[in-house]
Order: C-alpha cells, then structure tokens, then sequence
C-alpha cells in the first residue's frame, strides 16, 4: 500500500516534485506522479482550467484563444474591452461610417449635399494665422482691411447710420443714387462720352429737373426728356433762343390772348397787360408825271416814302416802283388820292381805277371818273379793305384811260406857297 506523504508543502515546488494520482488508465492504479509528467500529458496545453480557479490564469507571453469570451452578468448590447472591463458606450457600426466625416486620414472629398459642417475651427495643413480659408477650401494670402480700418478710411455704401463727413476730400462715382422709403431716383447723373450729359432730378436725364446738355450747348429746367407734355424750360445757346414748352402763369393767372406781361417794378409780380400794339402802316407818294399810250393798263407808282412801319413799296419786275408789301399777315385799310388832268383831246376822257393782288385784279374794285374840257383836274379818292392771309403777298393800284392825253399830274409849284402836288397819295394801315 502506498504511504500518502505528511511532509510540509515546500515553499517553492519545481516540476521533479511527486504528485500522488489515480490512473484512470491503469485500472485506477495509484501512482506518484512528477510536476513534468502531468504538464506533458497530450492535449493539457490546449485547455484552461475552467471552473475552480480563485485567482487570474497568467499566460506569460502567450495568447488566449477561444470561439467566444463570456463575462458573467454582460449582455449582447455590452463591450468587453482589452483590460477585461465591460463598456455599455453605444459605438456605430461600420456600414454607418457613411454619415459621419472622417476627420483624419481620408483619401478623397467628402460630399455633404445639402447638409453642412460645423466646427469649432477649420485647420489646413501649412496654413498660417495671414492667411485667410476661402469657401473653396484655398488658402489666400492676401491682405484684408480690419472693420476698424475700413470705417476709418472709407464711406459704408449701406447701412450707415449717422452723417458721413469727407472733410476737404470729395466722393467720385458715374451716378449717386438717393433712395427713399418708397422710391428710388437718381440725384444727380452724369453721361459722358457721346452723351454728354449732366442732370440733376428724378429718373436721371430722362426726366430731369435740371439738364446740362454739353454736346449741343443747351441747357434745360423741368421735365424734359422723352415727356410729350413735359414743362420746361431751355436755353438753346447753339441757336442764341429761349425755349418755354408751356405758357407763363403768373399773378393768378395765365392771362388772354394778345396780353403780355408788364413789369410793376422790383419786388412786384409781372402782370397780364394788353399792350400798345404798334401799328403797321405806311405813308407814301409819288414826284413824277405819270402818262398813258391811252390803250395800256397802267400801275400807279410811289417813287417817295413819308412813314414805313411794316409795310414797304418794292419794285415791279419793271422796276418801277408799284408793289405795296407787308410785314405781317391781317386786314388792311388800302387808301390813294390821285391827281388827274386831262391835257388834250376831244370829247370826255374816261379813268378807271382798281385794286390787284398779287398780281391778279381783285373782283368789284373798280371805279371809273370823266373829265370834260383840256386842263381839267379832278381828285380821285377812295379806299379798299383787303384781307392779307399770309406772307408774302403784295398789292398794285392798276389805273387805265382811254385818251392818250389823260395823266396823273404832279405840279412841283401850283402857287408860290403852296407845297408841291403829288400824282399819287397812298397811305396804307393793318386794321386787325
């Protein structure tokens, strides 16, 4: 029978120490057992113990493999992490990876879509604190005014709120703009090159309040441009004229037609007058002795001028002296006093007189005068009222006799005393 040892535990046991077994092998034999027999037995190095152990397995510098690792009380939604603890932290599985932006290491861009990243900072490698990150990803360089620097320096085309005070220096654009709440409109707008223009109002120069129009020297005030019934006014120094698209109101009132505006002094509003109207008349006569075949149609002629205003006599195409023309369109009061004498002859020699315009004899203007005896004389005295519509036009007083001896005389001296005779007295004066 073997002796079952009662020796004390050594303190440090090595792998030639006896353990005491059975055999299951050996038909339960007892046997003594080395350290060394019991390691090599095959297959004892591929398994650990796995119930009873009371303190950790140390494996030196091996590895622990196994189809599953198990901790008592974890479950399916728990991490087991290297030092053996459990982690209940929710992680993202790879197939989620998608949705996140990998924030080192990526190969390639990410695509966001509509969606948009948000960081405390954005770094790029070998950037500097001078360089600015563009909203293309480029690093630029360049050198941006501060804030504090622009306001100090320059006008803040939006937003300002106080006055802007430029001090001795001037602000230069192509056109300022003044906005209101409910409208915008252009101050003050220049045109240069081959418009040259400079205006000041509404809309620009189309509808200014004032225009400098350089190219053709004139210069407009109120609302010209593209307005049919704009009111303006223009000075046209190209063409030395003063142009008004409207009439002049003024005291009250716009005034009537053939008023003008008269001055009441400095201080006092001009006034709606009818003024004087200068006449248009004429006086004249002639020094000559007119005669006759006693068969031709005759003109009167006026060879000297008393008084002219607007009216005139111009040579025939003669040129004698018979044409009487006007100045300007209107009624006129056509008045003539003949000398006639008859100086021979037998039996009564007729004259007839009548009026001719513009070449042509006007109808029902004709009268006619006898004289009896040699050396008669008469007076032929009358006038027509002629209607003048426009200008140019021109009258002639035709005259004929059927006695080769009948004239219109001038006398330079009838009586020590009295003035000359003329042969013809015409006077002629507008009546409207």
């Amino acid at each position: 029978m073997a002796k079952i040892s009662t020796y004390p535990f050594p303190s440090s046991p090595t792998l030639s120490d006896k353990l005491i077994g059975t055999d299951l092998n050996d038909m339960l034999m007892t046997k003594n057992f080395t350290i060394s027999d019991i390691i090599s037995v095959p297959g004892s190095s591929t398994y650990v113990p796995y119930t009873g152990g009371n303190n950790d397995v140390f494996l030196l510098g091996y590895g622990f493999y196994a189809n599953e690792f198990v901790v008592y009380g974890g479950t399916s939604s728990q991490f087991l992490k290297a030092d053996g603890s459990i982690d209940s932290n929710v992680y993202a599985l790879a197939s989620s990876l998608a949705l996140y932006v990998p924030y080192t290491g990526a190969t390639s861009n990410v695509v966001l879509g509509s969606n948009t990243i948000s960081a405390s900072g954005y770094i790029v490698p070998g950037g500097t604190s001078s360089d600015f990150l563009k909203a293309d990803g480029s690093v630029d360089p360049s050198t941006y005014l501060t804030t504090s620097a622009a306001a100090s320096t320059y006008v803040p085309y939006t937003g300002a709120t106080g006055d802007v005070d430029l001090g001795l220096n001037r602000l230069t654009a192509k056109s300022l703009r003044i906005t209101t709440d409910d409208a915008e409109m252009i101050g003050i707008s220049c045109f240069p090159g081959a418009q040259d223009y400079f205006g000041i109002g509404s809309n620009g120069w189309i509808m200014s309040g004032f225009l400098v129009d350089f190219v053709n020297n004139r210069y407009f005030l109120g609302d010209w441009g593209n307005a049919v019934n704009g009111t303006y006014i223009k000075v046209d120094d190209a063409n030395t004229r003063i142009e008004l698209s409207k009439g002049i109101y003024t005291n009250g009132s716009e005034g009537s037609s053939g008023q003008v505006l008269t001055s009441q002094g400095a201080g006092l509003p001009a006034t709606w007058s009818t003024p004087f109207v200068v006449p248009t008349l004429g006086s004249f006569y002639d020094t000559t002795v007119q005669g006759t075949a006693g068969t031709a149609f005759e003109i009167m002629q006026f060879n000297s001028t008393d008084i002219s205003t607007g009216v005139s006599i111009v040579n025939d195409g003669l040129g004698d002296p018979t044409k009487i023309t006007f100045s300007a369109s209107g009624v006129y009061n056509i008045q003539f006093s003949a000398q006639l004498k008859k100086t021979g002859g037998a039996g009564a020699t007729l004259f007839y007189i009548y009026l001719i315009k513009d070449g042509t004899p006007v109808s029902n203007s004709a009268t006619a005068v006898t004289l009896e005896n040699n050396g008669d004389l008469l007076v032929a005295a009358w006038n027509w009222f002629i209607t003048i519509p426009s200008i140019p036009s021109y009258c002639q007083i035709g005259w004929y006799t059927n006695n080769a001896n009948g004239e219109l005389h001038y006398d330079a001296a009838p009586v020590v005393g009295i003035p000359a005779i003329p042969s013809v007295i015409l006077t002629v004066n507008r009546v409207s």
